[in-house]
């Protein structure tokens, strides 16, 4: 898992005791109970016993069901703000655990850079932030729904095409650590067993990759799982590939870059978030 300079925007202020009030502009999504930053907010004031409320509006400008983290993120950037606005007095693992009951990806999102998840994702490994990287993110017309992903790659399937995970000793996380040790580079690390399933399901998610590669992208894989899709190449080919392809309009191409943990703690900091209390 990796952090980009890519995300929603969330603000928070202080309400009355029993509000959760929740805004929204830019992409539509879940509202009330349904939204996670709702439920994220609800879960901290029942974990820590405080007796307050929070407004929130969000300007959601990440992809719905496209498998970035976006409301994973903003729900783990919420458990640390409104700790410290609640004055909860929660450590970070408190909140990892309280966010892990929330979704899989949020404990990743409290700590940021590069890090290794196992178990259902929330074991995380931290890792050494490897150079910074431009990588260029391709937005379809349509979205992919995380548990539709996991059905078509076989998961939990006792036998037929094809597994995510293999043999104990041969499986994507494994290698994913071995080439972390020896130094490679994001391009070389990135991989996605997802890519076999969701391709073969959606060819226009197919056509796609074949239209970034034409567009100069060296190397193309299925973001999380899907639907968004992620090139890497250079700067100049990456910027270059997303020219061409907000031209052909195939898609909403955007140029992001990794962004290591310290880069990600500085960001929350500059936001008010005050690092001493964690």
């Amino acid at each position: 898992m990796q952090t980009v300079d890519l995300a929603d925007r969330v603000e928070v202020r202080l309400a009355p005791e029993g509000r959760f009030g929740l805004e929204v502009s830019g992409r539509a999504v879940a509202l009330g109970e349904e939204n996670l930053l709702v439920r994220a907010a609800r879960a901290l004031a029942q974990r820590s016993g405080v007796k307050r409320g929070v407004e929130i509006r969000l300007e959601k400008r990440l992809p719905v069901g496209g498998g970035m983290g976006g409301g994973s993120s903003n729900a783990a950037t919420l458990l640390l703000f409104l700790n410290q606005l609640w004055e909860c007095g929660l450590g970070r693992e408190e909140l990892a655990e309280l966010g892990a009951r929330l979704g899989s990806d949020v404990p990743f999102f409290l700590h940021g850079g590069l890090a290794a998840a196992g178990g259902r994702g929330t074991s995380l490994t931290r890792l050494d932030d490897p150079p910074e990287e431009a990588l260029l993110l391709l937005v379809p017309p349509f979205s992919i729904a995380t548990a539709e992903a996991y059905r078509l790659g076989g998961w939990g399937a006792l036998e037929g095409p094809p597994r995510l995970t293999r043999r104990a000793l041969d499986n994507t996380i494994l290698r994913f650590r071995g080439k972390v040790e020896r130094g490679e580079s994001v391009q070389d690390l990135a991989e996605n067993e997802f890519d076999g399933p969701l391709y073969a399901h959606f060819p226009g998610l197919a056509r796609l990759r074949r239209r970034m590669q034409d567009a100069g992208c060296e190397k193309v894989m299925v973001c999380g799982s899907g639907s968004t899709l992620l090139g890497l190449a250079s700067l100049e080919r990456v910027s270059e590939a997303a020219g061409r392809l907000s031209a052909a309009a195939v898609g909403e191409a955007r140029v992001c870059r990794t962004v290591s943990r310290r880069q990600y703690w500085k960001a929350l900091q500059q936001s008010g978030l005050q690092i001493d209390s964690l």
